[in-house]
């Protein structure tokens, strides 16, 4: 894509695999058996090396960032442990392989995978993000029974046998990420007490795990300490969860200040929050906001794109596997996941994205159409943010979120926020029947609370709305 149609795109998403071994409460992959049959296809899409036929037609020799996306990446990361040598030598500009696991399985091909990386290339990185969501009353349920032992235990045997192996040059980069859906706010918040055992969960794994990278050159291994829950999405989120959703916030900033001031979790980070970053981005880089607004979205569309085993080039990863046929009439049919409002699939949105966000790499002129079409989420910023202010508004006057969101400068403050932190044009798109607008779920979970405390952590409260904030 850099140097055929976008300048900007260095990076890709490719799929991996067509079913899951695991089938988590919030996933955004509705399953079906059709999957298996997906599945298939990709294997011998992947086996058959034609992956890289396609990327060298997309990229040439400018490729810089590669990622696995679809489903659970152990389940195929052996092919890619075979095909590492041309992989490396076909783009010599390849400095980053990322993907996210569900640790699930022995972490043995995981630890193939990293030996078949290149440990002479300066600067070459592997990123692996292992989920776990809390205790295993929490992912119990929201994964499998007995899923938190089997991957708390995978990822220390991985840290172990990682720690024994000469990397060279080569940088590993692990963290995790916790994620909470309805159920679990809801279970949460109506007993806070509940959130000191969570994050006594994290200290405990995070102290098992530093004991054993200890040995290790910080350098080339690091562990990001991550234990801030994040919303899974797109979720079917009330005023309730809101409500609920803001208490948590507001203990979370409280259990991190006691961490600040005296270490009471020794070895979690410094932030609690996981959303309050995305603020700072903006206070801190706030002068390009409207002048390089692609530096606040996501990269899809943008500097990164989606490629599947059909040779079909996709905004990103979240479009996987929706231009089969027989997957979607699957799904519509067979799919009793409650995450899920199943019309959208069976609705003329479907077609519109088969039109503007998913094209055949072989098409020039529809990929043309297609690197306009998503660049305009990214560059026309304004627009969603004056769309998502008026919404908001109207929620705040309708009694659905707190009354402060409908003074103007409020409002467009989260408006702001939500056009970074929750850009994200193809659920929307999906979901909305436009990437310019915003699921009310995600306003009521942010502005009944939430946003609130994250203000005044922020800002200390200094900002012309300190008593309006204060208030709330």
């Amino acid at each position: 894509m850099k140097s055929k149609f976008n300048h900007r795109t260095v990076a890709i998403e490719l799929v991996n695999a067509g079913k899951c071994n695991m089938d988590c409460a919030y996933c955004y992959i509705p399953k079906s058996k059709e999957m298996n049959v997906l599945h298939d296809e990709v294997v011998a899409y992947l086996e058959s090396g034609k992956f890289l036929a396609d990327l060298t037609e997309l990229y040439g020799e400018d490729l810089e960032c590669l990622s696995l996306w679809g489903t659970e990446p152990t389940l195929t990361i052996d092919i890619f442990t075979r095909w590492m040598p041309e992989i490396i030598d076909r783009f010599p500009k390849l400095h980053s392989f990322t993907f996210s696991t569900n640790f699930m399985k022995d972490p043995k091909n995981l630890l193939d995978f990293v030996k078949s990386l290149p440990r002479d290339r300066e600067g070459f990185e592997c990123n692996i993000q292992y989920s776990i969501d809390g205790p295993p009353w929490i992912t119990d349920v929201t994964r499998h029974p007995n899923a938190t032992k089997r991957i708390t235990t995978n990822v220390k045997k991985f840290m172990k046998e990682l720690a024994k192996l000469d990397l060279g040059l080569l940088h590993i980069h692990t963290n995790c990420k916790p994620t909470w859906n309805e159920d679990i706010i809801e279970m949460v918040g109506k007993d806070l007490t509940l959130l000191t055992d969570y994050l006594e969960f994290f200290n405990q794994l995070f102290k098992e795990i530093d004991e054993i990278l200890d040995e290790v050159p910080k350098s080339y291994v690091s562990h990001a300490k991550v234990n801030a829950p994040f919303l899974g999405l797109p979720g079917m989120y009330t005023q309730q969860h809101g409500i609920y959703w803001g208490e948590i916030y507001k203990r979370m900033l409280e259990e991190q200040q006691k961490h600040l001031d005296y270490g009471k979790y020794p070895h979690l980070s410094c932030d609690f929050t996981g959303y309050l970053p995305r603020y700072q981005r903006i206070l801190d880089y706030g002068r390009e906001f409207y002048t390089k607004p692609e530096m606040f979205t996501c990269s899809a569309g943008d500097s990164q794109y989606g490629l599947d085993h059909k040779g079909m080039l996709h905004s990103c990863h979240r479009t996987f596997y929706l231009n089969d046929d027989n997957y979607v009439k699957s799904i519509t049919n067979d799919c009793d996941n409650g995450n899920w409002d199943l019309e959208h699939y069976q609705k003329d949105r479907l077609g519109d994205i088969r039109t503007n966000m998913m094209v055949d790499i072989e098409d020039d002129d529809a990929c043309r159409r297609f690197v306009y079409y998503n660049s305009t989420h990214h560059h026309f910023i304004k627009n969603r943010i004056t769309i998502y202010t008026g919404l908001i508004k109207v929620m705040a006057k309708a009694g659905q979120i707190s009354p402060i969101y409908y003074d103007d400068v409020v409002a467009r403050t989260f408006a702001e926020y939500a056009a970074t932190a929750y850009n994200c044009n193809v659920e929307y798109s999906l979901t909305l029947g436009s990437m310019s607008l915003i699921p009310s779920g995600i306003i009521k979970v942010s502005c009944n609370g939430m946003f609130e405390h994250m203000i005044k952590a922020a800002t200390g409260g200094e900002n012309r709305h300190q008593d309006t904030w204060v208030k709330a």
